[in-house]
C-alpha cells in the first residue's frame, strides 16, 4: 500500500445521524480496531485495484443509529465496525459487485444489496467468511 486513500473520519459519516442529530463515532478500542482492520486490508487495498475513488455512504453504526435504521445487526457488521456501503462513481452496482469479487481481495461479505442499492463489504480479521450474496428487492438472500 503506497497511499491511503481514506481519512478516518469518513467511516463515521451517516447521512441519518447527521439528519436526527446522532453522535455516530465511538471511542471502543475493539471497534477502532475493526475499522482500521477493514480500511488497511480491504478498503484501501480495493480503492489502489480500482483505480478511482470510493465513496463510504455508511461504515460504522451507533447504537442509536443502528436502533434509528432498524433491521441491522448488531454483531459483526456496521455496529461492530466490520463493514462499509460503498459508492462507486461511474460503475453499475452490477460491475462494483463483480469487480470486488473478482479483484482477489479477502473480504467476510460482499452483498449486492439490490433492496437498498447498495454494495455492502465486510472485513474480519482472521475470521472472514468469503460470504457473496445478493439480496433481491423483497429482502431475500442468494448466495452467489
Amino acid at each position: 500500500m503506497n497511499k491511503l486513500y481514506f481519512n478516518f473520519t469518513e467511516l463515521f459519516h451517516s447521512d441519518t445521524a447527521k439528519a436526527n442529530g446522532i453522535n455516530n463515532t465511538t471511542n471502543d478500542p475493539k471497534i477502532l480496531t475493526n475499522l482500521l482492520n477493514l480500511l488497511f486490508y480491504l478498503l484501501n487495498p480495493l480503492r489502489e485495484k480500482l483505480g478511482k475513488p470510493i465513496k463510504i455512504d455508511c461504515a460504522y453504526r451507533s447504537p442509536a443509529l443502528n436502533a434509528k435504521i432498524g433491521g441491522t445487526s448488531s454483531t459483526r457488521g456496521h455496529s461492530s465496525g466490520c463493514c462499509a456501503d460503498l459508492i462507486i462513481d461511474g460503475m453499475t452496482k452490477q460491475a462494483q459487485f463483480d469487480f470486488i469479487r473478482k479483484s482477489g481481495l479477502e473480504y467476510d461479505q460482499l452483498i449486492w444489496e439490490q433492496d437498498n442499492n447498495c454494495i455492502h463489504a465486510g472485513y474480519v480479521y482472521g475470521d472472514n467468511r468469503k460470504q457473496t450474496m445478493i439480496r433481491d428487492s423483497k429482502g431475500n438472500y442468494k448466495n452467489v
